[in-house]
């Protein structure tokens, strides 16, 4: 099958295969209050400009910025130079729980009653607790995190401190009567405080700005996500089911996620290599590719300033089979992490066109984009 979308530039024509397979349900979302879904574009309009200027002014703008250790930006792999700093960047971890600031622990209270949020207490996230040169070095911190946590403090950023009558049914059901009256206390003492805003305004407003790595404001889980690229040149996108994920929806990568806090392997291969396994691991358990199968290049660290910064590591899967090959083994994955309901698939030399679109936006999701951009820049220096 065939979907086509008519943009500013011309006409690009996607290979659409539906899934057909019944994805694991996630619960029911939480109607709670939310804010103008372009807040992020308005706020850091400037950092906006400035990424944009970094990487090329003629790509499509996208929500998303270098870290920076110090005055100097940080995460550029798509050269020599930048494939060389990112394999020597160190690692250093830390068993100690994050400890957020006092004004983000009512904050993180409200996201946790507001959204319902019950995650499995096991499960242990790696979350970057800051970014720093060590002899002239680029070094990570890295902690444990409860997803729980994560989920509440780095992708609630869209919440507004107000309530619907829906949400509060829905709050009492879980949480009870006191659950309910807890949540209303907070509304009314957070509104007072910052506004009638959202969790992103307010945590501007307290650290002036975007946060640090290093600031105790959010939980930020080092993520992942890479552009599938296969031996018959298609650049390969999933469309994430709505019952299925609450942030990035759409058509979108194919594999994305967050990395699992494992202390041996942190340990044992040092930051660069462990990258490497939880990008595969994260292909495995969504789109069926092994190691063996592939071949991966980390293209760039950035933050996505839609989700307080979050720390995202971009890259790219050289698949050694054909878009058909990859299609039969989504067909058959019931990985129960698995969100993908249906497979797009463009050729790289398209895709490349894409991101030199102003209108991009109407047709893949702005991860999907900055994706894009990076295997652009990296395919244009030539990087074996």
């Amino acid at each position: 099958m065939k979907k086509s979308f008519k943009l500013h530039g011309g006409k690009y024509e996607f290979d659409f295969f539906p899934l057909n397979q019944r994805l694991k349900d996630s619960p029911p979302p939480i109607p709670a209050a939310l804010g103008n879904p372009k807040e992020a574009w308005q706020m850091y309009e400037s950092e906006i400009r400035e990424f944009g200027s970094a990487v090329g002014p003629e790509y499509v703008p996208v929500p998303f910025i270098f870290p920076k250790i110090g005055n100097r930006w940080y995460g550029d792999f798509t050269g020599n130079g930048g494939q060389r700093e990112f394999r020597h960047t160190r690692v250093k971890l830390t068993e100690e729980p994050l400890r957020l600031v006092r004004p983000m622990q009512e904050i993180r209270r409200f996201a946790d009653l507001a959204q319902v949020l019950r995650f499995p207490k096991s499960e242990e996230c790696a979350c970057v607790r800051d970014l720093q040169l060590v002899d002239s070095v680029p070094s990570f911190v890295i902690g444990p995190g409860p997803y729980e946590e994560v989920f509440a403090t780095m992708n609630s950023q869209g919440l507004k401190f107000d309530l619907t009558s829906e949400q509060l049914s829905a709050v009492e059901i879980f949480w009870g009567n006191k659950g309910r009256v807890e949540l209303a206390r907070l509304v009314k003492k957070l509104k007072k405080r910052y506004g009638q805003v959202t969790i992103r305004r307010a945590v501007h407003q307290y650290c002036k700005g975007l946060p640090k790595l290093g600031d105790a404001v959010a939980s930020y889980v080092f993520g992942m996500a890479a552009v599938i690229v296969t031996s018959d040149g298609y650049a390969v996108f999933g469309h994430r089911a709505k019952h299925r994920v609450s942030v990035n929806t759409g058509i979108n990568l194919a594999t994305s996620g967050g990395f699992r806090f494992d202390r041996e392997k942190l340990r044992g291969l040092g930051l660069s290599r462990f990258v490497e396994t939880e990008i595969l691991r994260e292909a495995f358990e969504e789109v069926a590719i092994s190691g063996s199968d592939c071949a991966v290049t980390v293209l760039a660290m950035v933050r996505e300033l839609s989700r307080a910064g979050s720390p995202e590591i971009l890259a790219l899967i050289e698949f050694y089979g054909t878009l058909r090959d990859l299609v039969r083994r989504m067909e058959s994955n019931h990985h129960p992490e698995q969100d993908i309901d249906a497979v797009f698939a463009l050729p790289l030399s398209s895709a490349r066109a894409l991101v030199l679109e102003p209108d991009a936006g109407k047709v893949l999701q702005p991860k999907a984009l900055v994706n894009l951009i990076m295997l652009d820049r990296h395919l244009k220096n030539g990087i074996v």
